[in-house]
């Protein structure tokens, strides 16, 4: 045998709404948690942010590595030279 207990308010017309206490309760804690949930919004932006920034320093270093490993044939079909080739790979990866 199963007991349902409900809460009823009455608004100010008269009419009946189950449960509103407890939903204006849970709206109150949210409402109040928002600052703690927008700074966790922010700081995981942020870490995705960084993230991204490392991830795309990873590719540009491998890329170049890539490139200065290219033999004296493609790089002539791309209409590249080693100078060419040389000066790449030596940027520093944070530099585009």
């Amino acid at each position: 045998m199963t007991t349902t207990i409900e809460h009823t308010v009455r608004a100010p017309g008269g009419s009946q709404f189950p449960n509103v206490h407890r939903a204006l309760t849970r709206a109150h804690v949210l409402v109040a948690g928002a600052p703690a949930w927008d700074a966790l919004r922010g700081l995981r932006a942020g870490a995705i942010g960084v993230f991204e920034i490392l991830l795309q320093w990873q590719q540009r270093a491998s890329q170049r590595s890539h490139f200065a490993a290219l033999d004296d044939h493609r790089l002539k079909d791309m209409g590249l030279s080693r100078a060419d080739v040389a000066r790449e790979a030596s940027k520093p990866f944070w530099r585009p």
